[in-house]
């Protein structure tokens, strides 16, 4: 599993003049580099992988793992957008089933009252909903029609590849329209954020096989502190390249005259040396011990260094080296997810009740202080689970298609819920603190879950969250009996149904038979008038 920490780094600093001056060059390469892959896809451009390696070196004058690092990123960028095409047509192959559903029940209830309309059988307020039916009935196909040719349109692109992507964000983009709303006196001051914004990072690609993890971007751990590691990182940059294209030598990376007189350099070297680091100093506090390790076992590493808000950091990215998984415990720890805090339910090794606990929270938002209180609060956990030798057993919950079928038919307080619920946050959050520590994560299947937990447990006190904990963590140990007997339950309940509606059927049979006996066609109110007519001129 892929990790990311990041450190901020000074402003005055070697790495942050390096990015203002190499980022242009390196963001240009980038977006040559995916649209010559969009083009490849596309099969207009026939070029190998090797090919567009080349291709990059010789226009921007880089090396080839410089080239490499940002091919990688555009394949990365491709990527993303092909799954996000490929999202947003299942998204709307579910909208239109819906609403092709939808459709067909306002067709057959228009069917029905216009059955009833034909015969004059309606009143003057039935008379009012046909006409609002039919209403609503032409702006729903209209709906229909327009989910159609969407479809049609986003199958055919991600069939074509027609991928496209505004680098430096649409929205700011689209501001050169509206200067004045967007705070900008003139256009000269909006290009400027808009390709502050572009150029705003550089990424270097590491591999397993280069030393220490990465040719161009290094690591080295100095000490430890209290909460932060101080590590050295060096830099190469791309001289050739800074040279030709924007204007500048070696010397602009050299100390400044207030560096200098801090470090005790004198004289300036007057030559350049064989192979030029920026040098520099970085503190890490967020998976600092997996990133000492990453580096004692030669792991890949990756960097990026990026500008935001003004200021400057570094992003290192490494394989987390997944430590040996607690081993398929007896006891197992089940968590229910709710809107609002998590429910927790601990059994043993037989299968029974230890201890239950609601975990809550404050915000839910998607702020960083509602991330950072989930992940702070879902760390406790998983620290409590690896030192009582606990697995963590949670439901594997998917909310894509329900927020998607989610609309002006469903209830406000449900799709407000629906949507505001982080549960690929906490997912993503417990996933990465339990590969930390050594703890097993199974993910169950969450049908049945709350209901068989209501009628199994909510009578020994435990309210619907707690109950449901305990079923998931049941399934966390391999045990369905829970959901069996729930099933069971259901089947029990369905056939009383039935013979309570063909008893009741039976009975209502008897009181018909009873009550028309000896009454004529006229007194019949279940026959037609015609008909009652025929009857009675048979009758006679």
């Amino acid at each position: 599993m892929i990790v990311t920490t990041e450190a901020r780094i000074p402003v005055g600093s070697p790495f942050a003049r390096y990015l203002d001056r190499y980022a242009p060059v390196y963001n240009s390469m980038l977006h040559k580099g995916f649209k010559c892959l969009v083009n490849m896809a596309k099969g207009t451009l026939k070029l190998s992988p090797s090919g567009l390696n080349t291709l990059l070196q010789q226009e921007y004058d880089v090396t080839k793992r410089a080239a490499n690092s940002a091919i990688y990123d555009a394949k990365s960028i491709l990527n993303s957008q092909e799954a996000l095409l490929d999202e947003r047509v299942s998204a709307l192959e579910s909208r239109l089933q819906s609403q092709k559903d939808k459709v067909a029940r306002l067709e057959k209830d228009k069917k029905e009252m216009a059955q009833k309309a034909g015969r004059n059988e309606l009143t003057e307020a039935q008379l009012e909903t046909y006409r609002r039916m039919k209403r609503t009935l032409y702006r729903e196909k209209n709906k229909l029609d327009s989910l159609d040719r969407k479809l049609k349109n986003a199958v055919l692109s991600r069939q074509n590849h027609d991928i496209s992507v505004c680098f430096g964000t649409k929205k700011l983009f689209k501001a050169q329209y509206f200067l004045a709303e967007n705070g900008y006196e003139n256009h000269e001051q909006w290009l400027r954020d808009f390709r502050s914004m572009r150029n705003r990072h550089i990424f270097l690609v590491g591999s397993g096989d280069e030393t220490q993890g990465n040719q161009q971007f290094q690591l080295t751990f100095l000490q430890a502190g209290e909460k932060k590691d101080e590590y050295r990182l060096q830099i190469r940059p791309e001289l050739e390249s800074l040279k030709k294209h924007a204007g500048i030598d070696y010397t602009y990376f050299l100390p400044r005259d207030s560096d200098m007189k801090k470090e005790g350099i004198h004289e300036l070297p007057t030559r350049l040396p064989q192979a030029l680091w920026l040098d520099g100093t970085i503190r890490v506090s967020y998976m600092r011990n997996e990133l000492r390790k990453a580096l004692r076992d030669g792991k890949a590493i990756s960097g990026r260094i990026l500008r935001r808000d003004e200021r400057y950091y570094v992003q290192i990215m490494f394989d987390l080296a997944e430590p040996p998984v607690t081993t398929i415990s007896e006891d197992m720890m089940g968590i229910d997810f709710n809107d609002g805090f998590l429910a927790l339910a601990k059994s043993n090794h037989a299968g029974q009740l230890s201890k239950v606990e609601l975990v809550k929270f404050k915000r839910l938002s998607s702020s960083g202080q509602a991330e950072a209180e989930m992940e702070e609060k879902v760390s406790r956990i998983v620290k409590e689970a690896k030192e009582g030798g606990y697995g963590i057993s949670i439901e594997s919950l998917d909310f894509r298609k329900k927020k998607q079928m989610t609309g002006s038919g469903y209830a406000k307080r449900y799709n407000r819920m629906l949507h505001s619920l982080p549960y690929s946050r906490f997912h993503e959050i417990i996933q990465r603190s339990c590969a930390r520590n050594g703890v097993r994560l199974i993910q169950v299947n969450p049908a049945y879950t709350s209901r068989a937990g209501r009628y199994l447990y909510c009578k020994r006190k435990l309210n619907v969250h707690t109950a449901a904990a305990f079923v998931i963590s049941h399934l966390g140990q391999g045990n369905d009996e829970d959901i069996r007997k729930y099933k069971q339950h259901i089947e029990e309940e369905r056939l009383k149904k039935q013979e309570r509606k063909r008893e009741k059927k039976e009975k209502n049979g008897k009181d018909s038979k009873s009550s028309d006996a000896g009454k004529t066609c006229k007194d019949r109110p279940d026959i037609s008038i015609r008909n009652r007519n025929c009857l009675s001129q048979n009758e006679a």
